[in-house]
């Protein structure tokens, strides 16, 4: 028997749910997403620069290493990054404590955890072909990771999207910038765009505290402890998504190389740029949900298959641009992430639709499923993703995680269609009143 609908739901096939309001989500969301998608092009320009600079191996070497940072300041920030937008959501009170929390998280765990990975990787031999300096270069950067990222949840929950904006596209533009002037200066080596890299990530804690506009209160033991519930519950999910996100690049490093992993980290790069539709749309939408828990499903499902079909848009624009115009500005070498570039977009469009689904269950105080829809993916990753590498390289690679992405999506669609007693249509099929712009209201007489 299906569950019964324990959220209000108003019918999804309507034409006039909340349309005014649907509008002024789709301008926030469309100027999170030209933020979103200005931080990819001069990330991705970032990228390009190494690459045309270092070649296939040593673009392999920045990559891990700034997925390998990045990677631990998701994780070490997952739990609080979590409830600062949630709790500081519901109430503008909560904010200044918050804030406490949250730098205080950053001088404490944030930095034992870069610490303990570097004596990790030193211990080990595991270096992904790095010199341990350069591990440590990167790693160093971690700790203000965290604290620019859990400062900019606190600006998101307060609405100031545009300042969030301003914050996310500045770390990759800053670190551009930084790499150019450190090439000039000592020269195109690997430990000197590393360092552009965490000079760019300092820069931007600090623009964030200037931008909070909150004043720092008295740490919260409260609302740590509420923090830490509520965000615990995302945080296996979280971490399980971005060893989703990230593991199949791991993976070609320690099986292919660095070479094979410089091509591969090209087409990652590319396929990750469709992410920031719905990565926007789902900033908008957390703090949206969680300001009123009871909101209709309808308003998700809209931005739901509005974000599909915008993705999937993108993903065939975004093949013929990178054959003609993409690698052709790279060395040789890098033709070869075309085919895995094109295997990942079905995955990309399917993890779409769960990103727009995970932050409705977020807001409405059920970060858990997400825990359980990446916990499924994770288990392709982990059995896929070796073998496949081991027979067809970074196309391997590809085919798995899109297997993943797509076994994560499917999960969510399964706890939507029961919970909400939607059909999957509702979920991803665009409908042409989902375009339609409000009336005016008409004055009363």
């Amino acid at each position: 028997m299906r569950e019964a609908a324990t959220e209000p739901l108003v019918d999804p096939r309507a034409t006039d749910v909340e349309r005014p309001l649907f509008e002024r989500f789709g301008r926030r969301t469309l100027e999170t997403f030209l933020g979103f998608a200005l931080s990819s092009a001069a990330n991705s320009i970032y990228l390009l620069v190494v690459a045309r600079a270092l070649g296939p191996r040593g673009t392999g070497v920045v990559s891990v290493g700034i997925l390998l940072a990045s990677g631990l300041a998701f994780i070490v920030s997952i739990a609080p990054a979590l409830a600062n937008v949630y709790f500081g959501a519901r109430d503008a009170r909560d904010r200044a404590a918050l804030l406490s929390n949250s730098l205080l998280f950053a001088a404490g765990p944030a930095v034992l955890t870069s610490a303990l990975t570097l004596a990790v990787l030193e211990a080990t031999g595991l270096r992904f072909g790095a010199e341990w300096f350069e591990l440590a270069i990167v790693l160093a950067s971690v700790p203000f990771v965290v604290g620019g990222r859990l400062v900019q949840t606190l600006i998101i929950a307060s609405g100031r999207s545009r300042a969030f904006n301003v914050l996310n596209t500045s770390g990759p533009i800053l670190a551009l910038v930084f790499a150019g002037l450190a090439f000039v200066i000592a020269g195109t080596r690997v430990w000197t765009a590393l360092s552009a890299y965490a000079a760019a990530q300092i820069a931007v804690l600090a623009l964030s505290l200037g931008a909070a506009q909150i004043v720092p209160g008295h740490p919260s033991r409260r609302l740590l402890s509420s923090s830490l519930r509520y965000g615990g519950r995302g945080f296996v999910a979280n971490m399980i998504q971005v060893m989703n996100y990230r593991l199949d690049l791991f993976f070609v490093s320690s099986i292919r190389g660095p070479a094979a992993a410089g091509v591969y980290s090209i087409a990652v790069l590319l396929a990750e740029l469709l992410w920031k539709i719905a990565a926007a749309a789902s900033t908008i939408l957390f703090p949206r949900v969680a300001a009123d828990e009871r909101a209709p499903v309808a308003f998700t499902l809209r931005v739901a298959r509005v974000v599909v079909l915008l993705t999937s848009v993108a993903a065939i624009i975004l093949l013929p641009v990178t054959e003609w115009i993409v690698l052709p500005l790279l060395k040789a070498e890098f033709a070869d992430a075309l085919l895995p570039l094109a295997l990942l977009l079905p995955g990309v469009v399917a993890l779409a639709l769960a990103q727009i689904l995970s932050g409705d269950l977020s807001g409405r105080g059920r970060p858990e499923y997400a825990s359980y829809a990446s916990a499924a993916g994770l288990i392709i990753t982990l059995t896929l993703t070796p073998v496949l590498i081991v027979s067809f390289g970074a196309s391997g690679a590809a085919v798995a995680s899109t297997l993943s992405y797509v076994v994560t999506t499917a999960f969510f669609a399964a706890v939507f269609v029961r919970r909400f007693g939607v059909s999957l249509a509702d979920l991803f099929l665009a409908r042409p009143d989902d375009f339609l712009r409000s009336r005016s209201p008409e004055r009363p007489h």
